[in-house]
């Protein structure tokens, strides 16, 4: 299971990457929990189900032109994946350009996400998701 799990999570960034939060919404199970990383400020420490999946997308989207993230690594154990990401945007109407590396963990339950942990790295990120009861 896995590697399908490794393959979904790529699916879901390959959805946010066309801009399409629908194809998105489908690798998170409804009851989600999404805690960002951190980064930008304003952003709520953490976003439940779809609805404030959607919340996450538009607070994210809202100031960029361009957001594409590109999967550098990706680890898996069991029904747990992480992720290191290069994320790159360009500001909506200043071409003000952002390159960060983060890293993603993602527990997964019949091959939905239920938990997303966004950190700096992927050790943080492995430490986190192995903190979840």
């Amino acid at each position: 299971m896995s590697q399908e799990n490794v393959e979904s999570t790529r699916a879901a960034f390959e959805a946010w990457n066309q801009a399409d939060l629908d194809g998105w919404l489908t690798f998170l199970d409804p009851a989600v929990e999404f805690y960002p990383a951190g980064v930008f400020p304003d952003f709520d420490a953490v976003y439940r189900g779809h609805d404030g999946a959607t919340r996450f997308w538009s607070a994210l989207h809202e100031p960029w032109e361009m957001i594409h993230t590109a999967i550098e690594e990706a680890d898996d154990d069991e029904d747990c994946v992480v992720v290191t990401i290069g994320f790159r945007a360009t500001g909506r109407g200043s071409g003000a350009a952002v390159e960060l590396r983060l890293a993603t963990g993602v527990k997964l339950r019949d091959g939905l996400a239920v938990t997303m942990i966004s950190k700096p790295t992927a050790e943080e990120a492995w430490e986190a998701l192995r903190a979840i009861p």
